[in-house]
């Protein structure tokens, strides 16, 4: 006759399989329990990083308007400033001629020092 007999270990009283189960069980609860408070927060972070995108495109979209609106004030002074160059220079042809000889003669002077 065999006396290995099977032992099935009791734990308060009742099965140890039906206790893992409830552990198991409540291991899911907790779990479901966990991840339904994350859902809003996990929202509410979404949102918040949704809201710097936002902020973060609209502050460059200014950015780059402001940066084309001096750019043409910026091109616009440059084309008025070359027009009354041009408009100096027909009226005045000879002294325009001295003032960029005695221009050139300066800044020759000054980078044949070094």
């Amino acid at each position: 006759m065999d006396n290995s007999a099977t032992i099935v270990p009791t734990i308060g009283g009742g099965n140890a399989g039906r206790a893992v189960d409830n552990a198991g069980t409540r291991a899911h609860e907790a779990i479901d329990s966990v991840s339904a408070a994350a859902v809003p927060v996990v929202n509410r972070l979404a949102r918040g990083a949704h809201q710097a995108v936002d902020n973060a495109t609209q502050f460059a979209s200014g950015a780059v308007e402001t940066v084309v609106d001096k750019a043409n004030v910026v091109r616009d002074a440059h084309a008025r400033m070359a027009d009354e160059c041009r408009g100096h220079v027909r009226a005045n042809p000879l002294a325009s001629v001295g003032i960029a000889l005695a221009a050139g003669y300066v800044l020759s002077r000054l980078l044949n020092r070094r």
